[in-house]
């Protein structure tokens, strides 16, 4: 497991836009320069968020490899009644200025368990960004596993990296490009059907294998439902990240009852320690809620256990009292570097009534 970083201060940052391009008619591809100096560090496969003018976030992963040269590529897509989406067709403009956030995400590369070891890529959509990323660094570090890119969409319009891959995979033996479509009509000499199915019957023993899979969320749930489930893949060899920007929605129930979380920043050399703030909250909330509604976290991928930014550490009386983590929670705390034994992600931390009082500390850089 590679240990990154944990969001810092320093993960905010403004960057200049230097320029915004078509990629079809649908797909925006966005480069960015960080300003004063600032670049931005980051892995394969990892995501940035994008500030708005009104405080909101919109999560985009890097779609090309690290370099030295600061530019951070990203691909959007276009959305007819999104805020972003706007701004991309009728104000952002080559020297704009944009707040970011990040970089955000465990979907890194894994090195393989041996070089026969097979990496399965499924996309679907722009999914396709962060696994170019992750291709590039890989072809042009050497190596010689046998990688498979199987990237989805309706039609072939939207597979627009495609003469790209078919160009990788012509001049290295060890990549293969699988096209998928999923609605179109006519002559198509790709697969047809869903990228889980189709590398399910390429790949039917997964037990020595990689997977990365990148885009909707339906498809990363079936994905692995289908290749763990019956393909032998283990659980930890298969990566993901799923982030949304949106608000955390709260179930609409009126016998909810009020619980009362006690929230504190973690002390410093500057601050020193600072009194706890008692935030009202409703049974069915999460934790991370309650801390956004306060403005003590920022929850950068809406609750998918994808960033680590709503991470707190609970008091042990209450520690003991909480669900255990789950696998994925688990492995994203573990994957922070200064996260402690008792961390937890408050995403995944819902409010009951034995849980009124709860008190947990929060980072400093946490928003």
């Amino acid at each position: 497991m590679n240990t990154l970083p944990g969001p810092t201060i320093d993960d905010r940052f403004e960057a200049e836009v230097l320029s915004v391009s078509p990629l079809n008619d649908s797909v925006m591809k966005v480069r960015l320069m960080p300003l004063s100096g600032k670049t931005m560090k980051y892995s394969e496969g990892q995501f940035l968020s994008i500030e708005l003018p009104d405080g909101d976030l919109r999560s985009y992963s890097m779609a090309s490899a690290s370099t030295n040269d600061r530019v951070i590529e990203l691909h959007i897509r276009l959305h007819r009644d999104g805020k972003f989406s706007r701004m991309l067709r009728n104000e952002l403009a080559t020297g704009d200025t944009l707040k970011v956030h990040g970089p955000f995400g465990t979907c890194v590369w894994q090195t393989p368990a041996s070089e026969v070891s097979a990496i399965v890529m499924l996309a679907t959509g722009t999914g396709i960004a962060p696994l170019n990323a992750l291709l590039e660094a890989a072809l042009q570090s050497g190596c010689a596993n046998p990688v498979w890119l199987y990237w989805g969409a309706t039609t072939e319009a939207d597979l627009y990296l495609s003469a790209r891959f078919a160009s990788l995979a012509a001049s290295h033996r060890n990549f293969h490009y699988v096209p998928v479509l999923s609605g179109a009509l006519g002559y198509w000499q790709g697969k047809r059907g869903f990228v889980q199915d189709a590398a399910a019957a390429d790949h039917p023993d997964l037990s020595n294998s990689r997977v990365y899979a990148c885009g909707a969320p339906s498809m990363i749930t079936a994905a692995r439902d289908l290749l763990v489930g019956m393909h032998g893949l283990d659980p930890d060899n298969f990566l993901s990240d799923s982030f949304v920007a949106s608000a955390i929605s709260r179930p609409a129930d009126a016998r909810r009852a009020p619980v009362h979380v006690n929230a504190s920043l973690v002390p410093d050399q500057v601050s020193g320690n600072v009194p706890a703030r008692t935030l009202p909250s409703w049974t069915g909330d999460t934790l991370l809620a309650a801390l956004r509604d306060a403005d003590l976290v920022k929850g950068v991928c809406g609750g998918n256990q994808s960033c680590g930014t709503c991470r707190v550490t609970v008091e042990k009386t209450w520690f003991d009292r909480l669900m255990p983590a789950a696998r994925t929670e688990s492995r994203l705390l573990q994957s922070i570097e200064d996260s402690g034994p008792f961390d937890r992600l408050a995403c995944q931390i819902v409010l009951e009534p034995k849980l009124n009082g709860l008190s947990v500390s929060v980072p400093r850089d946490a928003f």
